[in-house]
C-alpha cells in the first residue's frame, strides 16, 4: 500500500518523541514547515578543490594539533612524534621518555602544548626544550584510564574525554572538565555514561559536541559556559557509515564537521540540526581520515594511511539546491 498516495503522511501521524527519535535515526532533524527535499546547504563551493598541504612520511593514526597562520602542527600517536610544518620546511619533535603515549594534545600558549597522553594523564609538554611533565592524573581520587582527546573551551579550560573500557554495551566512558588557575590544573567530572568518546569539540554559543565512537554519533550537551541552560543530552548526529567519529570541528557560522573511521566523506550540520551535507574527501585519498581541524574558513584533514594533510576552502554561507552523493541513499522522513 502506497501511503503517499493515499495522501497519508505517516510520519506526521508517529506521537512527537517518536519523530524525533526517527529523526536521529535518520541523521536529519525536522525543521518546521515541509522543505524541498532537494534543498540541503553547502559548506564549499561547487568548483572548490582539495589542497595537498603537507606529506609526513609516515602513516598511522595522526591527529592534528593546532594550525595557525598556516603553521600546521601533528602528531603520530603510534610513535609519539610531533610534526611542525610552516609551509616549507617540516621538523619532527619526539615525546621524550620511553613511556610517554601522547594521544591527542592542544597548545596553551604559544610555547606550551597540553598533552593527552595515554600512560601518564595530562601532561604539559614544551618541544623545544624536551621538558615534558605530568600536570594531572586523576579526578577526586579516581585516576584517568584513558583519556584521548583535548579540546580549549575558549574561557581558561579545556575538556579531556577518557575513553576507559567504555563500549556500546559499557556505558562508562567520561568527559571531564579542565581549569587552568595560575598555573594549576584544576579536574573535574563534567559528563559521564558515554560510549566510548573519541573527540569534542565546542561551538561559541557554548554547545559541546561529544564523539560517541561505539554508537558513530555525535551526542550534544550544554557546555559549562552555557549557566542556566538546562538541556537534556542528545543525538545531535548520527551516520551509517564508518567506523565512528575520529574528529570534530565547528566553523564560524557553528556548523559542525565530523569525520568517520573509514568513511570518505566529512558529514556536516547546520548548528541546530536541521541541515545536513558532506565533503568528500580527495580522489587520491583513502578512506581513513583520523582527525580534522578549522583555521579561519579553511578545513583540514589528515589521512592516516597516506600520512597526508589536506586543506580545502569553506564558504558557509553557500546554499545549493542539490543532494550530495554520500546522502543519496537516505530518505527524507516525510517520503515515509
Amino acid at each position: 500500500m502506497h501511503f503517499a498516495k493515499m495522501g497519508i503522511n505517516i510520519f506526521e501521524m508517529l506521537p512527537s518523541a517518536y519523530r524525533g527519535l526517527v529523526i536521529s535515526m535518520l541523521g536529519y532533524s525536522y525543521p518546521q514547515g515541509k522543505p524541498d527535499k532537494n534543498e540541503l546547504f553547502r559548506v564549499v563551493k561547487a568548483n572548490e578543490e582539495w589542497e595537498l598541504v603537507i606529506e609526513l612520511g609516515e602513516t598511522g593514526i595522526i591527529r592534528i594539533v593546532d594550525v595557525a597562520s598556516e603553521v600546521a602542527w601533528l602528531l603520530n600517536i603510534e610513535n609519539g612524534h610531533f610534526f611542525c610544518f610552516n609551509g616549507e620546511d617540516l621538523e619532527v619533535f619526539k615525546a621524550p621518555f620511553a613511556n610517554a603515549n601522547p594521544v591527542a594534545a592542544r597548545f596553551l600558549n604559544e610555547a606550551d602544548i597540553l598533552v593527552a597522553d595515554k600512560n601518564l594523564g595530562l601532561c604539559k609538554y614544551l618541544p623545544h626544550s624536551s621538558s615534558y611533565y605530568v600536570v594531572a592524573d586523576e579526578c577526586k581520587g579516581i585516576p584517568f584510564v584513558g583519556i584521548n582527546s583535548i579540546t580549549m573551551d575558549g574561557y581558561g579550560g579545556a575538556y579531556v574525554s577518557d575513553a576507559t573500557s567504555s563500549g556500546y554495551f559499557k556505558r562508562d566512558g567520561k568527559i571531564y572538565y579542565v581549569w587552568f588557575r595560575d598555573g594549576d590544573f584544576d579536574v573535574e567530572l563534567f559528563q559521564e555514561g558515554v560510549a566510548f568518546p573519541s573527540c569534542t569539540a565546542v561551538s561559541e554559543n557554548d554547545n559541546l559536541f561529544i564523539g560517541e565512537f561505539a554508537t558513530n554519533s555525535v551526542i550534544y550537551v550544554p557546555s559549562k559556559a552555557a549557566q542556566g541552560r538546562v538541556e537534556t543530552p542528545s543525538m545531535f548526529m548520527y551516520h551509517d557509515n564508518g567506523h565512528g567519529p575520529t574528529g570534530l570541528a565547528v566553523d564560524s557560522c557553528s556548523n559542525v564537521y565530523a569525520s568517520f573511521e573509514f568513511c570518505h566523506d566529512i558529514l556536516v550540520s547546520s548548528q541546530n540540526g536541521s541541515q545536513k551535507t558532506c565533503i568528500s574527501l580527495p580522489e587520491c585519498a583513502k578512506s581513513f581520515p583520523s582527525d580534522i581541524y578549522i583555521d579561519g574558513d579553511w578545513l583540514y584533514v589528515v589521512e592516516g594511511t597516506e600520512g597526508a594533510l589536506f586543506r580545502i576552502k569553506l564558504s558557509p554561507s553557500v546554499i545549493e539546491r542539490e543532494i550530495p552523493d554520500c546522502l543519496e541513499p537516505l530518505s527524507w522522513p516525510w517520503q515515509l
